[in-house]
């Protein structure tokens, strides 16, 4: 299991605390290397059900992931439809949902398809959120 830069630092002990994808150290944590203190997301992880939201903690903070497939505008019709329902097919598939190296992203809750335009009124709102949260921290710009 890779666990990338910040995860082995923490494990390592050269840093004390980081801001990861849950699915990414879950285990880590059920064996006791890690100790996740909350979820950023909107709802508690089914993997790990005892651990609470930032905003159940009292924190107005609440950040979710989406998953975005991208083509190039003026892609053909037939083409630009095909690929739009792609996404959705591969998590429904028994097969897939069966596997327990799928993402936990599916194991979390049922992908939900957006248009393009959903997609992005969602990212822009992320931003836009994420920007006000980073602000009123005071949080210092990083170059």
């Amino acid at each position: 299991m890779q666990i990338g830069f910040f995860g082995k630092g923490l494990i390592g002990g050269q840093v004390d605390v980081i801001v990861q994808n849950p699915s990414d150290i879950v285990q880590h944590v059920k064996a006791g290397k890690m100790r996740l203190l909350a979820s950023a997301s909107p709802m508690r992880w089914k993997e790990l059900p005892e651990v609470p939201t930032l905003r159940e903690q009292g924190y107005d903070v609440e950040i979710d992931s989406w998953i975005g497939l991208a083509y190039p505008k003026g892609v053909a019709r037939p083409c630009a439809t095909g690929w739009s329902a792609s996404p959705w097919q591969l998590p429904r598939a028994p097969r897939w949902r069966a596997s327990s190296s799928q993402p936990a992203w599916t194991r979390r809750r049922s992908p939900a398809p957006n248009t393009g335009a959903e997609y992005r009124r969602k990212l822009v709102q992320g931003h836009e959120s994420m920007g006000a949260a980073i602000k009123a921290a005071n949080l210092p710009r990083m170059n």
